[in-house]
């Protein structure tokens, strides 16, 4: 059985970046580069639904 690597994913801080997991109030600045089965987003609800199947393949270790 594949796990994800983390229970809770991690945050990384920087001076110049921040690295964390995608939050709802993201999903509107990353709509240009959010990519699933090849596919962009045409909306902020399509990068959700993006984002979602994302999630569950992190949770299902893939």
């Amino acid at each position: 059985m594949n796990r994800p690597p983390y229970q809770n994913f991690p945050i990384l801080v920087a001076d110049n970046f921040l690295l964390r997991d995608i939050r709802e109030e993201d999903l509107e600045d990353i709509l240009e580069i959010s990519l699933y089965d090849a596919k962009l987003p045409t909306s902020v609800e399509d990068a959700r639904e993006i984002q979602e199947r994302i999630s569950e393949d992190y949770a299902r270790g893939n």
